[in-house]
């Protein structure tokens, strides 16, 4: 249904239970093992006494092997939520103006980043989009049939991404997160350090990148 986990609803994969708990295993990227020590109360009950926090709250995984798995969560469901995204980095575009490059690997599938801006009505749309036409610039980006965001003065780098019709490499998705829906782009294919991002726009756009 294209609805991102609700970790205070949804219990099945405990992602509600914080990393620190030490109820998965889990071990911290600085290299401890999650929940620090263990041992009983007055009343015979287990106690975990919390392991000291990292940074950013992501895990990593204990392998067979013995070795971990780099950056993971538990859920890979929220991670528009917690914002969890890969290095995002701006330069001159061979296809125009500026242009959204890859800082880092990203795998197919993997969660880019997201499309935020200025809510607008569809005359304010309208008056814009002439406006946003004759200086040959794009900001705009119609949400649902009466939801329009406009990038241009409180967006987000993601307004840089380019069009291309023949080879995008993100796709988009609208996401109903915590009753929002929000716009969402993911890799369409593995992306290289140093790759331009492309997204299809949805229209012509002549005299740009095919």
């Amino acid at each position: 249904m294209d609805r991102e986990c609700d970790p205070d609803a949804c219990l099945s994969c405990e992602e509600h239970w914080h990393p620190l708990s030490g109820i998965d295993g889990t071990i911290l990227q600085s290299g401890r093992r999650g929940g620090g020590r263990t041992g009983r109360d007055s009343h015979g009950a287990a106690t975990v006494e919390p392991a000291p926090r990292d940074s950013v709250g992501l895990v990593e995984s204990r392998l067979s092997g013995g070795g971990t798995s780099g950056g993971t969560r538990r859920c890979r469901n929220v991670k528009l939520q917690v914002r969890l995204r890969p290095r995002l980095l701006l330069g001159p575009s061979a296809a125009h103006g500026l242009g959204l490059f890859a800082g880092e690997e990203v795998a197919e599938g993997a969660f880019v980043s997201e499309y935020t801006g200025e809510v607008l009505s569809l005359t304010e749309d309208r008056i814009r989009g002439r406006k946003y036409d004759a200086a040959d610039v794009s900001f705009l980006f119609r949400k649902t049939k009466t939801v329009v965001l406009d990038a241009m003065y409180c967006g987000n780098r993601t307004k840089f991404i380019n069009h291309s019709a023949a080879s995008p490499n993100l796709g988009v998705k609208l996401l109903s997160v915590c009753g929002d829906i929000r716009v969402v782009f993911f890799a369409t294919s593995a992306l290289r350090p140093g790759e331009e991002q492309f997204f299809h726009y949805g229209y012509t756009v002549s005299g740009w990148r095919a």
